[in-house]
C-alpha cells in the first residue's frame, strides 16, 4: 500500500535502497520497512499488544494457510521475513523456503524487525523466477509476495513461470499472490493480466480483497489465489470478487 508520511515518524535506519521508521500505521503503533522513496511498504510489525499482523493482506495470506494446511510452503520476496516468521510461530511443522534476492535484507530484518534463525524457515537469495524455473522442489503452496515499487515484476507474471509455478505443486497444491490496484477502472489492468494469466495455466482463480473498508475503484492490496485442481478456493474473511462483475 501507498503511506504518506507522518508528522509522528523516526526514522531509525536508512540506506541507498530501504527506510526503516517507527510511525503510526492503520491506527497501530508499527515499526515498517518501506523502499528508499518512502512509496511502498515491504514489511512491518505492530508494536502494540494486539495479535493481528499489521498489514491485512498477511492476516488473509495466513488464512490461505489456515484453510489449505499446507506442509511446505514457498515464498517468493522475504522482506523483513515478518510473514514467514508469523507462519512458523502459528503453525507447528510447517516448513517454509524464504527466496529473497537482496541479502542486505537480512541484517535489517534481525537488527529491527526481530528475526532468528529457524530450522523450519529457510532463506534462499535467488531472483524468484530463476528459482522457480530452475528448483525441483514440489511445495503445497507457493507464495508471491514481491514488488518492484507497488508492481509484482513481470518476471513472475509471464505464463511460462506461472507454468514453472503449477509443476513445483503437489496435485491440490495453491498459489496466493499479494497484488496491488484497483479492480474497477484503468487501475485494475494488473490484476486483470494475473488473473488471466493464472487462469491460462490453474484450473481454479479467485481475487479476494484484502479488506473490506475500500471501493473497488481504489488501489489497495488483492489476494489472488490458484489452486492445481478444480477443488474448493479456501476461505477467507473476504468473499472472492465475482470474475465477471462489470468494472
Amino acid at each position: 500500500m501507498l503511506v504518506r508520511m507522518g508528522a509522528d515518524e523516526k526514522v531509525l535506519y536508512t540506506d541507498n535502497e530501504f527506510l526503516v521508521i517507527d510511525m503510526t500505521y492503520a491506527g497501530r503503533p508499527a515499526r515498517v520497512l518501506f523502499t528508499k522513496d518512502h512509496i511502498a511498504a515491504q514489511s512491518g510489525i505492530a508494536l502494540d499488544d494486539k495479535p493481528e499482523p499489521l498489514f491485512d493482506y498477511n492476516q488473509r495470506l495466513l488464512e490461505v494457510v489456515e484453510s489449505v494446511r499446507p506442509s511446505r510452503i514457498l515464498l517468493i520476496g522475504g522482506g523483513a521475513y515478518t510473514w514467514p516468521k508469523a507462519v512458523v510461530q502459528h503453525f507447528s511443522g510447517v516448513h517454509i523456503d524464504v527466496i529473497e534476492p537482496d541479502i542486505s535484507l537480512d541484517a535489517i530484518a534481525t537488527r529491527f524487525f526481530g528475526f532468528e534463525p529457524d530450522e523450519r524457515l529457510r532463506i534462499i537469495h535467488q531472483d524468484g523466477a530463476t528459482f522457480l524455473e530452475t528448483n525441483t522442489d514440489m511445495y503445497d503452496l507457493i507464495v508471491i509476495d514481491a514488488f518492484n515499487g507497488i508492481v509484482v515484476p513481470e518476471s513472475l507474471t509471464t505464463t511460462q513461470v506461472i507454468a514453472h509455478m503449477r509443476k513445483r505443486l503437489h496435485d491440490n497444491g495453491t498459489v496466493a499472490m499479494n497484488i496491488v490496484g484497483s479492480y474497477w477502472g484503468r487501475g485494475g489492468e494488473g490484476v486483470r493480466h494475473c488473473y488471466d494469466r493464472f487462469r491460462s495455466v490453474f484450473d481454479s482463480v479467485a481475487v479476494y480483497p484484502a479488506d473490506s473498508k475500500y471501493s473497488l475503484w481504489a488501489s489497495q492490496n488483492f489476494i489472488l489465489v490458484a489452486r492445481r485442481r478444480a477443488a474448493p478456493l479456501p476461505t477467507l474473511r473476504f468473499t472472492a470478487i465475482p470474475p465477471d462483475s462489470d468494472r
